[in-house]
């Protein structure tokens, strides 16, 4: 019961920002960022909460630590896409995968850019790293080129467990 109500609050939260994304072009940029910024000070506090509930039980502990570690990874800025921090959080794989190839096909049909898609898919294969499913050798060479240009941004497989793993973003670029 306890884990479903914290999935539940972590969910709440995501689609919040998930929200609050959708609808940035409709919200004048005042009430987006104060909207934003207490949605992840929300994140912040529950980011707490779970730290003091990961003193329980191993099953319990391992379940609120990955959730814990998703939310430290949106919140650090390893992560920027909420719906990705959800699926981590939720140890959907499958759900992973699926996005992974859905950006895959938007690149092809050129509906995102190069950049847009290293950056999301990376998030996607740190995740899937993290969460100890085997990667592609595709998706292996992904993770590896991004961790070899360093200057464009850090990933820990990642920002999902390290506090030190944080997204920089390159500002010569």
């Amino acid at each position: 019961m306890l884990v479903r109500n914290v999935e539940d609050q972590l969910n709440r939260l995501l689609t919040q920002l998930s929200d609050l994304e959708e609808m940035e072009s409709e919200m004048d940029k005042a009430e987006y960022e104060a909207s934003k910024k207490d949605t992840i000070e929300q994140l912040k506090e529950f980011e707490e909460t779970l730290s003091k509930l990961v003193s329980g039980d191993v099953t319990l502990v391992s379940e609120l630590d990955t959730m814990r570690n998703a939310v430290h990874a949106y919140v650090s800025g390893a992560c920027r896409d909420p719906n990705v921090t959800r699926m981590f959080a939720t140890k959907s794989t499958t759900g992973l995968r699926n996005k992974l190839a859905s950006l895959e096909q938007d690149l092809k049909l050129n509906r995102i850019k190069q950049d847009a898609f290293s950056s999301l898919a990376v998030d996607i294969v740190a995740a899937l790293e993290r969460l100890g499913e085997p990667l592609s050798l595709k998706e292996s060479e992904l993770l590896e080129n991004a961790r070899r240009n360093m200057s464009s941004y850090t990933v820990a497989a990642s920002g999902y467990d390290d506090i030190t793993a944080e997204r920089v973003l390159d500002t010569n670029k």
